[in-house]
């Protein structure tokens, strides 16, 4: 046997018991598991030394897949996860001035005409195109739109289409919006929760610009104090607050804690760069507010869970489509470069289907990490990354990591403390 390289781990001592012994958390990439043991164990386990631990021990880890069998090449099964089938199809539709990702990507800007029926039927004829294939279970739909009040019936058109193509087919049908929190009123809300069913909604927050902050705020707890939600409607607010001042951010979430929004608000906290501020004091920053959301009772993604693909830009199941009926992977693409753009288009919805290109050089991703073998290759985050962002690593923008490359040791601890405070999740623990 030997020690998945797919690990974190990080060290935890009692600090009202100076004579305790010190604990190693380690967390498996693999599974997403927990095992929290002595230092000295977690020593016996990384020099090899298995025969002087407990044979319950062994199995454990060999179960949450931190220990492996010695003959086994790891990256080789993770690349093997490419051919497994997707049951699922994900459909993007982009409906913006600007993107509403907050994703940092890109800040540019385009001209948009107001939707029309020929692109309600076009977009209609696609869906219903793309749900041939007979094994599908489940159909996910995003939309991103700026303003609310333009495209509403454009939502609307699509929605109630979506909703009877899958009824007809059997299908699971989820919906969640991107949009500015300005134009979500409480009399929009209504419309696109009862006639889209539509329940997550990703807002950003601008804390630079207190204005429409204010007026997102207001929005958001008017429909949660108003609004008559039931436990099984599942609507979540994930609001994605973007600031330079961690100040502010406490804030905000203090004054959505009053309101006792906690059952419909979720935070991802976005601290901007600078050339002051380094990536590492941005994620203490991001852990600082993580931690104090979940004090206040919100309840939080601390640790990142097993993916196979970095995002949707990889995913030949994902689908993002354009103000012009352009067809990509990635709903940022329309936004890059001439270059990246041609290297990354996979048609059109008013071309003929058999037009389409199936590949395109970010749905190559899996295969360009095992021939070429670029930094992720070797990263212990990759089965929880992906490989990041594609899109900003082509830009050159930066190597595409997430956020809790840099605090990952942090979130662990966290998210070990706060399992032991609520027992809502299951940590093995050996003190031996």
């Amino acid at each position: 046997m030997k020690l998945s390289k797919y690990i974190i781990t990080t060290s935890i001592a009692d600090e009202k018991d100076a004579k305790s012994t010190s604990q190693t958390i380690i967390y498996s990439c693999l599974s997403n598991q927990t095992i929290v043991v002595t230092d000295d164990v977690f020593r016996k386990i990384t020099n090899g030394d298995l025969h002087m631990l407990d044979k319950r021990l062994i199995i454990e880890l060999q179960n949450s897949n931190i220990l492996i069998s010695k003959d086994k090449d790891e990256i080789v099964e993770l690349l093997g996860c490419e051919k497994l089938i997707n049951d699922n199809i994900s459909l993007f539709l982009n409906l913006v001035e600007s993107c509403q990702s907050g994703c940092n990507s890109c800040s540019k800007y385009y001209d948009i005409s107001k939707s029309g029926n020929e692109f309600v039927s076009s977009i209609s004829n696609f869906i219903e195109h793309r749900l041939i294939k007979k094994d599908l279970k489940t159909f996910l739909l995003t939309w991103k739109v700026d303003d609310l009040i333009k495209y509403i019936e454009t939502i609307l058109s699509i929605s109630i289409s979506n909703l009877k193509i899958a009824d007809e087919k059997d299908l699971f049908y989820s919906s969640s919006l991107i949009c500015q929190g300005i134009f979500l009123t409480e009399e929009v809300f209504k419309r696109l929760f009862n006639l889209c069913s539509i329940k997550k909604f990703h807002i950003s927050l601008e804390c630079s610009n207190s204005e429409a902050t204010e007026s997102t705020i207001t929005n958001i707890l008017s429909i949660t104090e108003n609004f008559p939600f039931l436990p099984q409607d599942g609507i979540i607010f994930e609001v994605n607050i973007k600031s330079f001042d961690i100040g502010h951010v406490i804030e905000i979430i203090d004054r959505f804690s009053r309101a006792e929004a906690q059952n419909r608000i979720t935070f991802k906290f976005d601290f901007l760069e600078n050339d002051h501020v380094s990536k590492d004091i941005l994620a203490e920053n991001e852990i600082e507010c993580l931690f104090y959301a979940i004090e206040n009772g919100f309840i939080q993604s601390i640790l990142p869970t097993r993916v196979i693909l970095p995002c949707a830009a990889a995913d030949h199941d994902s689908v993002s489509v354009d103000k012009d009926g352009n067809l990509f992977s990635c709903n940022v693409l329309p936004l890059s470069t001439p270059d990246i753009i041609s290297d990354n288009l996979i048609g059109n919805i008013n071309e003929d289907f058999k037009d389409h290109s199936p590949e395109t050089k970010f749905r190559k991703w899996l295969y360009d990490l095992g021939e070429n073998m670029p930094i992720c290759y070797n990263c212990n985050l990759l089965p929880v990354c992906g490989g990041g962002c594609l899109l900003e690593r082509e830009e050159g923008v930066s190597l595409g990591c997430p956020s809790f490359k840099y605090n990952i040791e942090d979130r662990l601890l966290i998210s070990y403390l706060n399992q032991k405070s609520h027992f809502n999740e299951c940590i093995i623990e050996y003190y031996q």
